[in-house]
């Protein structure tokens, strides 16, 4: 695409410094192209809030925008963890709505993708957000749990590079302020609070459910930011 360059984006050490800009702007298209397939703002981030994860040591990330004609269109992750045994890589690529289907995306791709396998990386993995309730056939999650839609823009770049889908992460969303009685459980279920300490009888069953957060969702809790 004519115009269009790629380049690396200096992670600044505090959004107070004079190089913060790109860091504040990338930050801001991220966060309307999340609101533009999410349909709200509400996995924003301030570029405050944002910061501390990338600068984080143990989960060392790069990263890569689009600019055509000098303005941020898209932005490209590349993850890792420490350890010479960790043969894999967390990418994902986002680009605004209006430049997509230009080879902004595939290019954003390509960097980081050529940068793991580089590195030796034979894992490449990915994470994209979707529509739940999004029309048209289904592409079911082999752990028997969830689908998203084969034809949006995310499962269709993804499926064209030879990723498979792995899993399914639900996100719900839920209006405050809401008391007990205003969120009825599902079928089969009841819900039940506390305030304070946990009950001693609810320890065991908090501990399984605790270690089952933490590696069921691809052995991670938390997305690339």
């Amino acid at each position: 695409m004519s115009g269009l360059t790629i380049a690396e984006l200096a992670i600044p050490a505090s959004v107070d410094d004079a190089d913060a800009g790109d860091f504040i702007e990338m930050t801001r298209v991220r966060n309307e192209i999340e609101a533009d397939t999410v349909g709200s703002f509400d996995l924003s981030c301030t570029p405050r809030e944002l910061l501390p994860a990338w600068q984080d040591p143990d989960e060392p990330k790069r990263l890569f925008v689009a600019r055509v004609a000098g303005r941020i269109v898209g932005r490209a992750v590349h993850e890792v963890q420490i350890g010479e045994e960790v043969k894999s890589a967390w990418l994902e690529v986002e680009v605004a709505a209006a430049h997509r289907r230009r080879g902004i995306g595939g290019a954003l791709f390509d960097t980081v993708a050529g940068i793991a396998t580089g590195e030796g990386r034979t894992i490449l993995q990915a994470f994209t957000l979707h529509r739940a309730d999004a029309g048209g056939p289904r592409l079911d999650s082999p752990t028997g749990y969830g689908s998203v839609p084969r034809d949006d823009a995310g499962a269709r770049f993804l499926l064209a590079r030879g990723f498979r889908l792995a899993q399914v992460e639900r996100m719900s969303r839920l209006l405050l302020p809401a008391v007990a009685g205003d969120v009825p459980p599902p079928a089969g279920y009841s819900l039940e609070s506390w305030a304070g300490p946990t009950p001693e009888r609810r320890l065991a069953d908090l501990a399984v459910l605790n270690a089952a957060m933490s590696t069921d969702p691809c052995s991670r809790t938390t997305r690339s930011c």
